[in-house]
């Protein structure tokens, strides 16, 4: 659970105008992380197309709504550096940092594919076999069990 929340968180707070074909795998994990931080679920959809089909699509808006309130909860974000961009053809391993506004660091790696537009995705295949895969995006921090849900976890209304 803490990679698919981690994955969402990252890739939303990237603030880029979309995520064409022309931006890389660096710049639309940023755009991902900029986009959880916002609360932006469409764009999250637009980048890991996976995740709702995987986790359903009211679950997937709770998991943003969540992480939107984290990061505000951390000041925003105040940064986002990409450390490591490693393409190999339509498959890309990045690296990159989150300094919070309160002044937390956060380092993580993940899995980016390009679909069949030529645009940078999160990568679903790690994801699929419970190893993780797609940028992590750990917004509200903590261990896998802090990540998972309460049995009485409602996702709030539109």
């Amino acid at each position: 659970m803490k990679q698919l929340l981690t994955a969402l968180l990252l890739v939303c707070s990237f603030s880029l105008v979309g995520c064409g074909g022309s931006a890389g795998p660096g710049e639309t994990v940023k755009e991902l992380t900029y986009a959880m931080e916002a609360g932006d679920v469409d764009t999250v959809k637009k980048i890991a197309p996976g995740l709702a089909g995987m986790m359903g699509e009211d679950k997937l808006k709770g998991i943003v709504t969540e992480a939107s309130a984290e990061a505000k909860k951390k000041g925003g974000i105040k940064s986002i550096e990409i450390l490591e961009e490693k393409i190999d053809g339509d498959v890309a391993t990045v690296k990159h940092k989150v300094t919070w506004g309160n002044g937390d660091v956060e380092e993580e790696e993940g899995k980016m594919t390009k679909n069949a537009d030529g645009d940078w995705i999160v990568s679903m295949d790690d994801m699929d076999k419970g190893n993780g895969g797609g940028p992590n995006i750990n917004i509200g921090g903590g261990s896998d069990e802090d990540a998972d849900f309460p049995a009485d976890f409602e996702v709030p209304a539109e």
